[in-house]
């Protein structure tokens, strides 16, 4: 499995988006200060992430929300979340948020 995911820093409320095949490694990394991006820009939490089957459809799904270029619809997503979906489709993609409850332990907007 892989996954897109969204990162948001809790000191500044900057988003990070990225693909990984370990969601909870890779937010570990991001928040030891170890990814080159992020370096002191955190702590970080999981805002947003999807899964996918493959590397293509991840690395192709970051593109997507990085081509984006805007806040607002970064935000649509969780916005979506809080309306009590925690799965929904999105251009014939299955998106599954994270729940508050849920949040676990790669560019910027």
């Amino acid at each position: 499995m892989y996954y897109t995911y969204i990162l948001k820093s809790k000191k500044d409320n900057q988003y990070y988006i990225g693909y990984t095949n370990d969601l909870d490694s890779r937010l570990k990394l991001h928040n030891a200060n170890t990814v080159q991006a992020t370096k002191g820009l955190g702590p970080w939490e999981i805002f947003h992430s999807e899964q996918f089957q493959t590397e293509k459809e991840a690395v192709n799904r970051e593109k997507q929300i990085k081509s984006w270029k805007s806040r607002k619809a970064i935000e649509r997503l969780k916005f979506k979340q809080n309306r009590g979906s925690s799965t929904f489709s999105r251009d014939n993609i299955e998106i599954t948020a994270h729940a508050e409850e849920n949040k676990k332990y790669d560019s910027k907007i």
